[in-house]
């Protein structure tokens, strides 16, 4: 595949559903200079049946369908990222999994250095799609060791 990308790439996870057009990701990309563009979705929140059924002890796993997690002592909603956006122009700057997370949330310093104003927010989600210039795909190749855009990718970027 290396030989083949010329140009920006297209990267998408086959189970994505969703009515955005391509084009304005990749105009966004393009608009930004940006190494790696990430679509990042609204996290859906649980619909009132959902909530009256995990009340009653109806929301699966058993138990009363009420599961705290470590961080927020909320009702399990399913996966939740950690996501930091640079509030001068929205850039993407933090990214992390809770369930890559045991108790705290680290930050690196010189994140802190470098974006000094952010803001880490749970209320968006990864959409596993992304566009990434071409360079990007030397240099995973160079670093075999990565199999993850998001989990080793983006931190590292």
């Amino acid at each position: 595949i290396r030989d083949k990308v010329k140009t920006d790439l297209v990267v998408v996870s086959s189970d994505l559903i969703t009515d955005v057009h391509l084009h304005q990701i990749a105009n966004v990309h393009r608009i930004h200079d940006a190494s790696m563009t990430a679509l990042l979705s609204v996290r859906p929140r649980p619909s009132a049946e959902q909530d009256l059924k995990d009340a009653k002890g109806g929301g699966g796993g058993g138990g009363g369908g009420v599961k705290s997690s470590s961080l927020g002592g909320k009702k399990d909603e399913g996966p939740r990222d950690f996501i930091g956006l640079d509030q001068s122009d929205s850039r993407l700057v933090f990214m992390q999994a809770q369930a890559d997370v045991e108790e705290h949330l680290t930050l690196p310093r010189s994140l802190l250095r470098r974006f000094p104003r952010f803001r880490i927010q749970s209320s968006l989600l990864d959409a596993h799609l992304y566009v990434m210039e071409a360079w990007l795909v030397d240099f995973l190749v160079a670093k075999r060791r990565m199999s993850s855009v998001k989990a080793e990718l983006l931190p590292y970027l």
